[in-house]
């Protein structure tokens, strides 16, 4: 808060100037410089406040992936890849970390499926992340949706898969790019799209960022229909 904190000096020392001194005998010029400053300083501060918001609520899942509760009456479900036969399986408090940093958590409670994760483009860039359920998308250039049992993340445009997971069988089936804050993590699809039984018993396990990742995208159908504001939480048929 820092960066908020000296704008809302540099406003303030601004207006006091202003009232202490006669406006109108300010030429033109310095009055648009004036106005050009003050905007340009409340923008920086909303700025910084919204991205204050942000790495609070970032930390805050951070901490619930690590937390050691267990919900009552929940279980961690194993996790698998698209629906393949590659399993994995999650720690007791059902999360999932990579080089040590949390990047998502699942239980289900009741048939539904509970989601926490912090979803990067890169090691500096969060585009999205869930908490309990909620969706908060930073990045214009992705949409989601979801219902009870599946979460997804799409390119816009062309609605390539970024980020899914749904609940199947007992198992949470996950593909997509999980990246930690140091721009380390794992790109999982299926062996491809349609999977044949021999396809069932293979996938793709990626580690980022050292090689290429585009079998995520081609391998991965999606599993909900867009726009989310006409087909909230519709899948694919």
């Amino acid at each position: 808060m820092k960066t908020l904190e000296i704008v809302c000096v540099c406003v303030a020392a601004i207006l006091a100037g202003l009232t202490a001194s006669k406006w109108k005998e300010i030429n033109t010029l310095v009055k648009v410089t004036l106005i050009f400053v003050i905007i340009t300083a409340i923008m920086v501060a909303i700025n910084a406040y919204k991205q204050h918001k942000r790495d609070e609520l970032i930390a805050k899942i951070e901490a619930k992936i690590g937390e050691i509760k267990d919900p009552h009456g929940a279980y961690v479900p194993k996790l698998r890849i698209g629906n393949s036969y590659t399993y994995f399986q999650f720690s007791d408090i059902g999360g999932f970390k990579v080089d040590n940093e949390p990047l998502l958590k699942l239980y289900v409670k009741d048939g539904k499926l509970f989601v926490y994760a912090i979803i990067r483009e890169s090691a500096n860039k969060v585009i999205g992340v869930i908490n309990e359920n909620v969706w908060t998308v930073f990045d214009g250039d992705y949409e989601y949706n979801n219902d009870d049992t599946g979460f997804e993340m799409v390119t816009q445009g062309v609605r390539k898969v970024y980020f899914q997971v749904y609940l199947k069988d007992g198992y949470a089936s996950i593909s997509g790019i999980l990246i930690n804050k140091y721009g380390n993590g794992l790109a999982l699809a299926q062996a491809s799209k349609e999977l044949s039984p021999r396809d069932k018993s293979q996938s793709y396990i990626i580690p980022i960022p050292d090689v290429d990742i585009s079998p995520v995208f081609e391998n991965t159908k999606r599993l909900f229909q867009y726009p989310r504001g006409k087909f909230i939480g519709q899948r694919e048929n």
